[in-house]
């Protein structure tokens, strides 16, 4: 013989508490996924100074594998932090060629240009201001730069460039 009890319909501390419950839950799953998901790539900071000590204050360091590239703007301090898509999200691990770009200012002269070659008839030409490089041309390049970082976690990458050749004294 079966017997049916009758529930009575929870009062509100017993409904407060069930609340409570799951919401302790929900909190708890968050906290672990976020644990155990890891924090993303790991983060490389650094600095980018010349061989006299003073920092280099515009450019961008970057990191280059044969299938990750990842770049760090070099703020007025000369410190920099990669990110590879976002703001400061890291470095995937591995073995990168390191150099700098973008290390140039205005000389104040105005150069010509001509849209689609020499003018022929002339066009009316554009001027662009001509630019200098800040830094000796070798650390522009990952062939010539010499410098490589093996990412395995957070890293601090200081770099030191010289000033270009004809600026040496």
């Amino acid at each position: 013989m079966r017997r049916f009890v009758a529930l009575s319909p929870p009062n509100n501390h017993e409904q407060n508490m069930i609340k409570l419950h799951r919401i302790i839950f929900f909190i708890f799953v968050g906290i672990a996924a976020a644990l155990f998901s890891g924090c993303g790539n790991p983060r490389v900071i650094g600095h980018v100074q010349f061989d006299d000590g003073t920092p280099l204050t515009v450019g961008e360091v970057i990191f280059e594998s044969a299938t990750q590239q990842a770049r760090g703007p070099i703020d007025k301090s000369g410190n920099y932090v990669m990110e590879t898509i976002k703001k400061g999200d890291g470095v995937p691990p591995g073995n990168y060629r390191v150099y700098v770009g973008g290390a140039v200012e205005a000389t104040g002269k105005q150069l010509l240009y001509y849209p689609g070659g020499e003018p022929i008839p002339t066009p009316t030409p554009r001027t662009y201001p001509e630019m200098r490089s800040l830094i000796d041309l070798k650390h522009t390049n990952p062939a010539t730069s010499g410098l490589t970082c093996d990412v395995k976690g957070s890293t601090k990458f200081n770099i030191t460039v010289s000033k270009p050749s004809a600026d040496k004294k």
